[in-house]
């Protein structure tokens, strides 16, 4: 695939506090890429400083062939789509999506084809003349994210896009983002701290913490080989054991030992990553504990239970077996069962 963005060696420090620490990324044309991770993790100035909103100790941020780390923000093929929306209250929906056209002196009938064109791709058609006071917060979203691609920038900059909706809206505009992204033919760049979200629509995430970037792959190779323990902890729902391989066995610091057959040398200090639907809830299973807490999620229920193993236990049970909160209970995990992941 043709790299669109790359991004060199890139640091930014706020009062020697490393906001930013030697970054390297590169992400490709037309690419739906997710840069995840906590708050304060660094990803938010990364967007800022690919905005041209943040200037940079070092490094380079080189767009489509240009190095453009002091280009200014309007001279940039880039647009940002603000977490709040900024629309402008006492415009219509027309006119707010027609406002950066208007700026540029674009000729009236290339804006009426443009503007008239994009709202019906974001299904607001129906709705130009309508004030954006008048529209739902999911409406307002479509809005913003209209007036952000009519420029039709190079790379479209998402700052925690869907945060502001509810559930249900921001699972069908998770949808409709990567629908929209495939039908304009535009990169989008998306920070946001919910990894569900970036699981659902990125092609590629870049998983951040402390200002440095951990691991960049598709979900699927995220939850199934993360790259340390930081992400194996934040993507997903895991069990993490740290212990000492020795036979077949973990043997964990405080002195348990459990099943693990993977490949790996004797004696390796690693992490075994257990995911809930690794571990089976049985009357045979050898590890007891108790149960401490339940969450239901439709046809599954996510136990977590003390075992003894210097963490809870996460596992998966189906709604007509779950568990109440103080029961005994048994799990078992197949030895070749989970993901090593060696210790930092």
């Amino acid at each position: 695939m043709t790299v669109l963005l790359d991004i060199h060696n890139v640091s930014k420090a706020f009062d020697q506090l490393a906001a930013l620490d030697n970054v390297s990324l590169q992400i490709h044309t037309n690419e739906f890429f997710a840069i995840l991770g906590p708050s304060g993790s660094g990803k938010t100035t990364l967007l800022r400083a690919l905005a041209g909103f943040e200037s940079l100790d070092s490094g380079q941020i080189v767009l489509d062939g240009q190095d453009v780390a002091d280009v200014p923000p309007n001279e940039r093929p880039v647009n940002l789509m603000f977490q709040s929306y900024a629309l402008f209250p006492h415009m219509t929906v027309f006119d707010n999506v027609a406002y950066g056209l208007r700026r540029e002196k674009r000729p009236q009938g290339e804006i009426a084809e443009r503007v008239t064109s994009l709202l019906a791709t974001v299904g607001l058609g129906d709705m130009a003349t309508r004030r954006t006071h008048q529209l739902s917060g999911g409406q307002k979203q479509r809005v913003a994210l209209a007036r952000a691609i009519v420029k039709r920038p190079k790379i479209l900059l998402l700052d925690e896009p869907l945060s502001a909706l509810d559930r249900k809206v921001r699972e069908d505009m998770q949808l409709e983002l990567k629908r929209l992204q495939h039908e304009v033919g535009i990169t989008f760049v998306v920070v946001t701290h919910d990894q569900e979200e970036a699981m659902s629509m990125a092609d590629r995430i870049a998983v951040m913490d402390q200002g440095r970037v951990e691991q960049v792959a598709t979900p699927v190779e995220l939850y199934k080989n993360p790259g340390n323990p930081f992400v194996a902890n934040f993507i997903g729902t895991s069990t993490l054991l740290r212990g000492h391989l020795s036979s077949g066995r973990l043997h964990l610091t405080n002195g348990v030992k459990v099943p693990c057959s993977l490949p790996s040398e004797d004696g390796a200090e690693i992490w075994l990553m257990l995911r809930p639907e690794d571990i089976s809830q049985t009357p045979a299973g050898a590890i007891t504990g108790t149960v401490i807490s339940t969450n239901f999620y439709g046809p599954n229920c996510l136990v977590v239970a003390e075992c003894g193993l210097e963490i809870p236990v996460k596992y998966l049970v189906g709604n007509s077996e779950v568990p109440r909160v103080g029961d005994a209970t048994k799990i078992s995990w197949a030895g070749d069962t989970g993901v090593v992941v060696r210790a930092s």
